[in-house]
């Protein structure tokens, strides 16, 4: 291949390419038509900064090709002819040896000696007149037949940039190729930059002549979306593996509006939080703009404070112009792209960046008298009360300086951003109207008093995740009333945003104070404090304390028919009855919860109710309906406004439930999808715990051990429940077990042990004595025969099984043990004691346990299992067919979950009994698709189509919007080569996939 050159835009060297995988498969098809014999010539269109050079670039360098490249510039007064074909050559020469030029030489154009004398050889030449007719058709066959030449060998891609800028020379000949090539491998690509084509540009009448052709296919490339920005943003920063704090995300998303160029540049002013565009940014912009008439800027300065989308009446009204007056000034930013109409009178700027830099050229005087004039006119307007419209009048009287109003209409702001579950807009008005209160005298008047605003407040900074925040602005709304009950309802507040921050101890003060203030007479407050006290108490796994609060609750909730404070109280007795062993009832009090909560439609006991039901249904072993109520409650809380704020506790339940039963990659999509989302605090805890746990199931131990840090981290940050403290232990002995540390991994087992010890989480602590056995069995099996050696394993044993028989309930009695994996952790931890004796070999032991996770749809378990019980058959001398059996058996379980780790012991199993384990195991779902390019999400999508779903169902099921859905059924759709949902749903039927559960 000729060495790709250096592309139009030099910034194409450093952009990184994210989100084009459609457009290069594009461009890829242009090329393998070519390659056949069919030319192409492709059209690439874009504003600029949008990629176009970057996605040419990469294309070019991915492919075997004789490379030609030139690109059209702009010059003042007559443009030089034929510029691109002049670079193009050159280069070309530059690129290749003499005799491959002299070859090519002898059938050029005089002409091309004038281009280049000093680089093309002289040969016989025939007279030439450039500027006539006859001549320019001479011309135009010679590079015809010099294309010809050129592909003969090899596809040529010549690419030509710019064409916005092109000379008439050079469109000629373009249009000339497009009608002339026949059955050269040739691909010819020509990048337009389309913000350069005002409405009377010639080049708009030439393209859409061209189009006309069969030869001739049209690429758009617009630009990114949120997510592809942030892979972008991620990459720059050099580390495409962790998703950017969403916060990043939207600070250079809102600026750049997904130009791949201006998120570039932005990158570096939102990571130092500076409000000035790069100068070069700048300046892009600006040369737009200055070609504009004097009118025309001047009410465009006026547009860019009423906003980037503003309505017609409203301009003119600010501007002080009639409406006709104001439209006809916006013509010439229409016609150069500046500003585009939209429905009804509605107008829009084209790029976030016209407005910045508009707003930002009015003197400070002139910009605070227009964000004045701006308010009144949206006052004035008759949908004022609207949340979207209350939010801009709030934001304009805020930036006009005249603080009583400016309170006002934040207050109201604020509330009707409530109405519509906008949280986050809710947080920055009340925000904005508490930095503004500075007496009594602002909130006469308002639609809040004091009190109320603070209580709002501290609500909005609670469900938008800032748990210190909220506390802090609800300890500031109690100290300003003297009223016992008023007091007491902030306090109950207060309790559950000290529980969701992790402060149990001043959660249970709060909520205590707060039945001291109440009469004991039953009223829906004093219900809403108990069941406040028993979810806070089961959190913690306080299982008796949470029972009577719950009990309380829901006697008060009923006595006087307190809905939502029954639903609350029954969320949390439905965990308790699942801890206790009676899952059924458990069951039927979580949905129950769920049933009241959508019912009443309080976000924040929907979000709770729905993260609650699928962990008791993840508790019971039923980790089927885990998902599905995931699902239905990410669905949920996308309605009310909370899948940022609460939807990772939901992607993390159902994470786990998908890693338990063995459907990995699964899980590893939602929580790719769950780190994103950057939870604040104590709430990221779930998600990091799950991924860690994934990092593990697929033996990728430095991504496990690097999590399980972070989870640390965390947690001696924030106060967590002892469930949280046990599981890191579990995780870390699991984790140091891989890594083959017995010894530290038993320390890490008797310390989860040494924490459970006292408390109702003895229950769960099945799994760290599996974990503690087990290492005391690799241990056993690790140390070299020695009397002595063994008597200390001997005497560690025994002092575990006493530890173990002091646990209450004793996880080696399945039969009275509340825990649906009872059974089986009991065989577990019994097969890990029969190792723990030298040269003693049971495979039966391994056997029960392993048939035991099977019953309950645990496959890495099983798995684990299966492998002991091989390597008990070959330890214990078992015949060829039994020990050949049992290995063939436990790699099969391992290789469907693609456990790294488990393979690579049961291969070191194989290789050391000198066992085949040769036989075919089942592929991987993904592995069958592996010709088609499509992704693990685009496979999840496409299942989803076999069974027969919708954009919006594929979306809920997969934790996605129904806008991303419907981008992944056209990419699947494009990679397969078919035209309707239909037809894919059938191919893939064909291909055997299963439709999605």
């Amino acid at each position: 291949m000729s060495p790709p050159e250096p592309m139009h835009d030099g910034n194409a060297l450093t952009t990184p390419i994210v989100g084009r995988d459609a457009e290069l498969e594009r461009l890829g098809g242009a090329f393998a038509r070519a390659a056949d014999g069919t030319p192409t010539v492709q059209l690439v269109l874009g504003e600029a900064g949008v990629g176009k050079t970057t996605l040419l670039r990469r294309f070019a360098a991915g492919v075997d090709t004789t490379l030609l490249v030139g690109g059209c510039v702009p010059v003042g007064g007559e443009a030089m002819p034929f510029v691109p074909i002049i670079g193009a050559l050159r280069q070309f020469i530059a690129d290749s040896d003499d005799d491959h030029v002299r070859r090519c030489a002898d059938r050029w154009p005089t002409v091309f000696t004038q281009l280049a004398p000093a680089q093309v050889p002289s040969g016989p030449v025939d007279a030439f007149a450039p500027l006539s007719p006859s001549g320019q058709v001479r011309l135009f066959e010679s590079i015809l037949s010099m294309v010809g030449d050129l592909a003969a060998t090899r596809p040529l891609l010549w690419i030509i940039e710019d064409l916005q800028w092109a000379d008439l020379s050079t469109l000629d000949l373009v249009a000339y190729l497009a009608r002339n090539l026949s059955d050269e491998h040739v691909v010819v690509m020509l990048s337009v930059r389309t913000d350069d084509l005002p409405r009377a540009h010639p080049l708009r009448g030439w393209l859409a002549d061209l189009e006309r052709l069969a030869i001739v296919d049209r690429l758009g490339l617009g630009r990114l979306g949120r997510d592809d920005t942030a892979h972008q943003i991620a990459v720059l920063i050099g580390d495409d593996r962790t998703a950017p704090a969403w916060e990043l995300v939207d600070l250079v998303f809102d600026r750049s509006a997904g130009n791949p160029l201006f998120t570039e540049q932005l990158l570096p002013c939102a990571r130092e939080r500076t409000p000035d565009l790069p100068a070069t940014l700048r300046d892009l912009v600006s040369a737009r703009i200055t070609g504009l008439p004097g009118p025309t800027q001047d009410v465009l300065g006026v547009a860019a404070v009423v906003g980037r989308e503003f309505d017609l009446d409203v301009l003119a009204t600010v501007a002080t112009l009639a409406p006709d007056t104001a439209e006809a000034r916006l013509r010439a930013a229409v016609d150069n792209q500046i500003v585009a109409p939209g429905t009804g009178t509605t107008y829009a700027f084209t790029h976030p960046t016209f407005r910045e830099v508009l707003e930002g050229d009015l003197l400070p005087g002139r910009r605070t008298s227009l964000h004045a004039s701006t308010g009144r006119a949206l006052q004035g307007m008759p949908d004022a009360g609207d949340p979207s419209l209350a939010g801009r009048i709030a934001y304009h009287w805020a930036q006009a300086d005249v603080p009583e109003v400016a309170f006002a209409t934040a207050v109201r702001a604020g509330l009707a951003a409530e109405q519509v579950y906008a949280f986050a807009d809710a947080d920055e008005h009340y925000t904005r109207a508490v930095r503004l209160t500075s007496g009594r005298s602002m909130i006469a008047g308002a639609a809040l008093d004091g009190v109320e605003l603070l209580v709002h407040a501290s609500q909005a900074a609670h469900l938008t995740g800032d748990g210190p925040r909220a506390v802090r602005l609800a300890d500031e709304a109690g100290t300003l009333t003297p009223d016992p009950i008023r007091r007491s309802a902030i306090l109950e507040r207060k309790g559950a945003y000290c529980f969701n921050a992790g402060l149990v101890d001043e959660a249970q003060a709060a909520y205590r104070e707060a039945l001291t203030l109440l009469p004991t007479t039953p009223s829906p407050a004093r219900a809403r404090v108990y069941a406040g006290l028993g979810l806070l108490a089961i959190a913690w796994t306080r299982i008796d304390e949470a029972d009577a609060a719950c009990k309380e609750a829901i006697r008060i909730a009923r006595e006087i028919d307190a809905r939502a404070e029954e639903g609350r109280a029954l969320n949390a007795l439905g965990a308790v009855r699942a801890y206790q062993g009676d899952f059924e009832t458990g069951i039927v009090y979580s949905r129950a919860a769920v049933t009241i909560a959508t019912e009443i439609g309080d976000p924040d006991d929907l979000a709770l109710a729905y993260i609650d039901c699928a962990h008791v249904l993840g508790v019971a072993g039923r980790d089927v309906d885990a998902v599905d109520v995931c699902v239905e409650g990410y669905a949920a809380m996308r309605r009310v406004g909370l899948a940022r704020q609460d939807g990772s506790f939901m992607l993390a339940n159902a994470a786990e439930s998908l890693i338990r039963s063995g459907r990995l990659d699964r899980a590893g999509t939602l929580l790719e999808e769950a780190l994103a989302q950057q939870s604040r605090g104590v709430r990221a805890f779930p998600v990091l715990e799950q991924a860690t746990r994934l990092s593990l199931a697929r033996g990728d131990l430095d991504t496990a051990r690097a999590r399980l840090d972070q989870c640390h981290e965390l947690l001696a940050e924030f106060g967590a429940p002892e469930s949280w403290q046990r599981e890191l232990y579990e995780i870390d002995a699991e984790l140091r077990l891989w890594l083959h540390e017995e010894d530290a991994a038993y320390e890490s087992a008797l310390g989860g042990l040494d924490l459970v010890r006292n408390g109702d989480e003895q229950r769960f602590a099945g799994p760290l004595v599996m974990l503690a056995t087990r290492a005391l069995a690799d241990r056993c099996q690790r140390t070299p025969p020695s009397q002595v050696a063994h008597a200390r394993i001997g005497e560690l044993v025994e002092s575990l099984t006493a530890r173990i028989k002091a646990l209450v309930p004793n996880p080696l009695d399945a039969d009275s043990h509340p825990t649906v994996d009872a059974a089986a952790v009991a065989a577990t931890i019994d097969a890990e004691l029969a190792r723990c004796t030298p040269d003693v070999a049971e495979p039966a032991r391994w056997a029960d346990a392993a048939a035991a996770w099977q019953r309950l749809g645990r496959p890495f378990s099983t798995a684990y299992c299966r492998w002991r019980e091989a390597e008990a058959t070959v330890l214990g001398k078992g015949t060829g067919a039994e020990q050949l059996a049992a290995v063939r058996r436990a790699h099969a379980a391992a290789s469907e979950l693609d456990a790294r780790c488990l393979l690579a012991e049961i291969s070191d199993l194989a290789r050391w009994g000198r066992i085949d384990i040769g036989a075919p195991t089942q592929r991987r779902a993904a592995d069958d698709w592996a010709d088609t390019d499509l992704t693990p999400r685009e496979l999840e999508v496409l299942a989803g189509l076999v069974a027969g779903r919708t954009n919006r169902e594929i979306a809920d099921s997969l934790f996605i919007s129904t806008k991303t859905a419907s981008v992944h059924v056209s990419n699947l759709l494009h990679k397969l080569g078919v035209s309707s949902r239909e037809q894919a749903a059938r191919l893939a039927n064909a291909r055997g996939m299963k439709p999605a559960e």
